[in-house]
């Protein structure tokens, strides 16, 4: 199942939640196997958040399932802090860096 975006950008859908895998704000390998597992299954769509603390660990994921990162949708958010126009930027570029990701 998918969702067209008003902006004509196609979402799949259901997502899968990043939130409180194994606890909150948690960064290990357990979390980095449950990502791995939900791209496995089929899940292309995966929420995430900065304050979530696993990015780092959806990143490991992501590079562990072979699955082309253009077949993947991931939403991010950003925390209250990281409102404003050059914090937003700086915010968006943490989540996608790859040392953030390592």
């Amino acid at each position: 199942m998918e969702v067209l975006l008003d902006h004509g950008v196609v979402m799949p859908s259901p997502g899968f939640g990043t939130g409180a895998i194994r606890g909150w704000q948690f960064d290990t390998d357990a979390v980095t196997e449950v990502l791995t597992e939900a791209i496995r299954v089929g899940y292309r769509h995966l929420d995430t958040a900065s304050i979530y603390g696993n990015e780092r660990s959806l990143g490991r994921a992501i590079k562990a399932s072979g699955v082309a990162r253009d077949e993947l949708f991931l939403v991010t958010k950003a925390w209250p802090t990281e409102h404003g126009y050059d914090e937003i930027l700086r915010a968006f570029d943490a989540s996608r860096s790859e040392e953030h990701h390592v």
